[in-house]
């Protein structure tokens, strides 16, 4: 791993922007879209560690370029920046990852939990290690509890004879909605 810091030209900052805001823009959820921010990323760092006021203008780009404002902008830019942090290193867990998954799908939200240990100082292994361990977990919650949560937002949107089907429906299937009616 290269530890050396590379200052990018703004062509470079611009086309990694870019590519982020596209893949972030994408109808859909794959590691495929990772993958070319990654490749763009590698063109121009050239395997060498960001510098920190690059990883903050590209931040503030792609932040600009979606219109993220307020608490959810912090949020965003913050995994923007983990994301750029760890761009150096991030190809080799990607394809560390895909070896290990042999055929199993790949998401952005894997890439994320590599990215995130590896800004943390985690060895490729080690991130990869941990992408795999947090998605071994079983389904959250229970088939009642998955029920009643699709009733109680069907409820907030339904008409009125449609709400009466509804709690009729949670009765009939001993469910607690946590509805207060109005009186």
């Amino acid at each position: 791993m290269n530890t050396k810091v590379n200052t990018l030209s703004t062509t470079a900052r611009s086309a990694i922007a870019s590519a982020y805001v596209n893949a972030l823009s994408a109808n859909e959820n794959t590691g495929s879209l990772l993958t070319q921010v990654c490749e763009v990323g590698a063109r121009y760092t050239k395997g060498s560690k960001m510098a920190d006021e690059d990883i903050a203008a590209i931040s503030a780009d792609v932040s600009r370029a979606k219109g993220w404002k307020g608490a959810t902008a912090q949020s965003r830019v913050s995994e923007v920046k983990i994301m750029l942090r760890s761009l150096h290193v991030l190809p080799d867990a990607v394809e560390a990852y895909r070896e290990r998954a042999k055929g199993r799908g790949f998401t952005w939200h894997d890439g994320m939990k590599m990215a995130r240990k590896l800004a943390k100082g985690a060895s490729v292994p080690m991130a990869v290690r941990a992408a795999f361990e947090s998605n071994k977990g079983g389904e959250r919650g229970t088939p009642e509890g998955h029920v009643a949560g699709a009733l109680k937002r069907w409820f907030k949107v339904a008409t009125p004879k449609k709400r009466e089907a509804i709690l009729s429906a949670a009765s009939t299937l001993g469910l607690k909605l946590g509805i207060k009616l109005d009186a």
